[in-house]
Formats: structure tokens, sequence, C-alpha cells
């Protein structure tokens, strides 16, 4: 049980003739006090105290970035064995401005002896991100440039990539590029065939990125 007291101020007080406050106890049950303190209010005051401590940890929970950054690589070692062996003048990315990364890599026919090399296809697969987080490839190859299977063909996925079919020319690096778009993989590649090899550019990157890509390509010494 409780005890809860009033004061009424009607009764005269000890040992005067002043009025002054009378205090009357009255006894409360336990239940009674159970429901007074298990009523709707303190039930709303619980729900207000969760709903601040979940608040309080979201303030101070740091907020995560949008996109994971991606996982880059170094692709130094590739470029230089792929220099060493490819039966014709390789290229590669160098001085790309931040934040452009490398994020995956793959030498192709470079496990074959010189002889075998210069009879096969050499190939470099190098995919990039560009600074709009959209991927750009960089693919140079010997295989042949031309055909419904040919390199230019698979890379573009454009069946009629010849150099009649291109969509338009673009200078970069000093080159002339030509122009292809895929509209069902919103795809844009920049193709440059040279004497002996072919370099396409392609991803879901702008050409203006893959301008920029462009200009970055440099010609690799053989021995490295």
């Amino acid at each position: 049980m409780g005890t809860i007291q009033d004061t009424d101020q009607t009764g005269p007080a000890e040992g005067g003739s002043a009025p002054g406050p009378k205090r009357e106890t009255r006894t409360v049950t336990e239940g009674t006090l159970k429901r007074y303190l298990s009523g709707p209010g303190q039930f709303v005051l619980a729900i207000g105290a969760c709903l601040a401590l979940i608040l309080a940890v979201f303030l101070i929970t740091p907020a995560e970035d949008d996109k994971p950054l991606p996982r880059t690589i170094d692709y130094t070692w590739n470029a230089k064995e792929f220099a060493r062996k490819a039966p014709y003048q390789a290229y590669a990315p160098a001085g790309l401005p931040a934040p452009w990364a490398a994020t995956a890599s793959r030498l192709t026919g470079t496990n074959a002896t010189a002889k075998e090399a210069a009879k096969g296809t050499v190939a470099w697969h190098l995919v990039l991100v560009a600074p709009s987080q959209r991927y750009a490839a960089f693919e140079q190859s010997n295989e042949n440039p031309d055909g419904p299977k040919g390199f230019v063909a698979r890379m573009t996925n454009v069946p009629k990539s010849t150099p009649e079919n291109a969509e338009g020319r673009q200078t970069a690096g000093g080159a002339e590029w030509e122009r292809y778009y895929q509209r069902d993989k919103k795809q844009y590649s920049l193709v440059r065939r040279l004497p002996d090899s072919t370099i396409v550019l392609t991803g879901t990157a702008s050409y203006d990125e893959l301008a920029v890509l462009a200009g970055s390509l440099v010609a690799q010494p053989k021995n490295g």
C-alpha cells in the first residue's frame, strides 16, 4: 500500500485561533498505485525515450558514401609484359588524372613463346572507372578487326562496325578515331586502326571521357 497526503486550507492551526492547514492522510491500495504509475502517460514517456535513443544513435553514426569506392589495381606489370610479348607496338594509359582508377586487367596470348606470339593473338583488356563512375575499357589486339565476329564488332557490340559505318570521327591524343554507339547497351566506343593492331576504347563512359583516355595512351618500349 501507499499513502497520499492532502492539505486542507480550512481547518484551524494548532495552539491558536488563526486558521491553518489541516493534513489528512488517505490510504491508497497497491493496485491503485500501480495503475497510476503504469497508465497511458507512462507508456507515452517510454515510447518517447526509445525514439530519443534511436535518434541519438542515428546522429552519431557516420554516414556511408552513396557508392563504395571501386577496388583499384596497379597495371604497371601488365603494361610491361604486354609490351614485351606483343608482336606490334603496344600502348598503355599513363598519367590519367584522379579520380580515374583501373579495376581489372587481363592479358591474352602472352604465355606463348615469342615465336608463337608472333603468329597468334596477343591482347590486353584493361577496365577503368571514369570520373562519372561509368566504366571505360582499353582493348588492344592484333586479331582480325573486321567481320561479324571480328575484334571491333565484339568489343563495340556493333555488328556493322567497318569504317564506312562509323557514327562519326573524333580527334583525340593527336590521332583520328572512329565513333560507334550501341543504343541498347548505351555503349560508346572509339576505334583506332593501326597497321598491325587495333585499339578499342569502349564502355558506358561518354565520348568526352573516352577522349581523355585516348589522350593518355603512350607507346610502350619493348624492353619495358
